[in-house]
């Protein structure tokens, strides 16, 4: 979904000269200023190369990129997964949509809160949905418990740009930041579910099992959702999960180092047309 791209679209133009831009420039958080004019550059780069896209080009990277994702384990075993609805270009999750539904995996869409947040609602081709104050549609449903983002097993990110080592330029606004910002203070046996290079546990322990401590083979991801999982060499205690973070982007859109400032949230993995990277925290 594309909240940060549609909140820059809507912003009106303010000439750095005038006393709104300084007020502006006073109330605005003080990591926005930090950004580099490079970081600006390369963004705004980035999104003209997108526009340029024709809408063949689009719908076929986003088939391509759908059937990539679809053929990962972590995505086979997921089961609750976050997209958005694509604006501006960002790859669309319509094909990676509809498999999800067929395949009878739980759906959910970011809805923004007054203070920045997002969190997840719960979505169906029945929901009904209304446009937020950026004018994308989100669920009308605002009486729906959101889903706890520990609860995620798999969020897709739109993105402007990524880098090897996971980091990802966005439009600015920070909303993704701001709502996964937790797993950067979890703790490391929560962070480090993962073995280098890859999208799912070394072991598991599953809570809905049978008494027993049957445990599943080394290198497999959980077939249900699990709230603990451990690690049976070093003996840790089970610790809550959390969801993986993958970008879905161009092959264009692969840079070759981003700066990663302090408040970033860097993604476990990112699929394009071509390939599908996966990074080492």
């Amino acid at each position: 979904m594309g909240h940060n791209g549609a909140a820059n679209r809507h912003r009106p133009v303010i000439s750095p000269a005038t006393p709104a831009a300084r007020l502006a420039k006073q109330r605005a958080p003080a990591w926005r200023h930090s950004v580099s004019l490079s970081r600006q550059a390369l963004r705004r780069a980035l999104r003209q190369r997108r526009s340029a896209l024709t809408p063949t080009e689009r719908a076929r990277a986003a088939e391509r990129i759908a059937r990539r994702l679809m053929l990962s384990p972590h995505y086979r075993r997921s089961r609750r997964i976050a997209v958005y609805l694509a604006v501006g270009g960002e790859i669309d999750c319509a094909p990676l949509i509809r498999h999800a539904l067929r395949a009878g995996k739980r759906l959910y869409l970011p809805h923004v809160l007054p203070n920045g947040l997002l969190r997840f609602l719960r979505w169906t081709p029945s929901t009904p949905m209304r446009n937020n104050r950026f004018g994308i549609p989100e669920p009308a449903t605002p009486g729906a418990p959101p889903l706890a983002p520990q609860r995620l097993d798999l969020v897709c990110l739109p993105l402007v740009g990524f880098d090897s080592r996971g980091n990802r330029l966005g439009m600015g606004g920070g909303y993704y930041d701001r709502s996964f910002a937790w797993i950067k203070r979890a703790p490391k046996r929560m962070q480090g579910l993962d073995a280098p290079g890859q999208w799912w546990p070394v072991a598991a322990r599953f809570p809905e099992e049978n008494s027993g401590s049957r445990r599943r083979k080394m290198g497999t991801w959980p077939t249900v959702s699990v709230d603990a999982v451990d690690f049976v060499q070093t003996g840790q205690t089970p610790a809550p999960r959390r969801p993986r973070l993958i970008g879905l982007a161009y092959d264009f859109q692969h840079v070759p180092r981003l700066h990663r400032a302090h408040w970033d949230v860097a993604l476990d993995g990112a699929v394009t047309p071509t390939r599908i990277y996966a990074f080492k925290r």
